[in-house]
């Protein structure tokens, strides 16, 4: 019924306590979960990311699939 990657997705999610926010969600590449929290809450798809060095780095979750694919 279920694809083995949608399998590790909740499991990932399990693990987390299904409390993955949006950085975890693209950086882990879930698709599904990331829909979800965009549902849930429209406004998070402009909330600043907080990365790099000692959380320096401040971008828009857009922005931020690239910032890591790069970095």
């Amino acid at each position: 019924m279920f694809g083995d990657h949608t399998l590790l997705c909740r499991d990932r999610q399990a693990r987390m306590g299904g409390d993955m926010d949006v950085k975890e969600a693209i950086r882990s590449g879930d698709a599904e979960a990331l829909r979800r929290l965009l549902t849930e809450d429209a406004s998070r798809a402009n909330a600043l990311i907080r990365w790099g060095k000692d959380g320096c780095v401040h971008t828009h979750p857009l922005h931020y699939v690239s910032d890591v694919l790069f970095a």
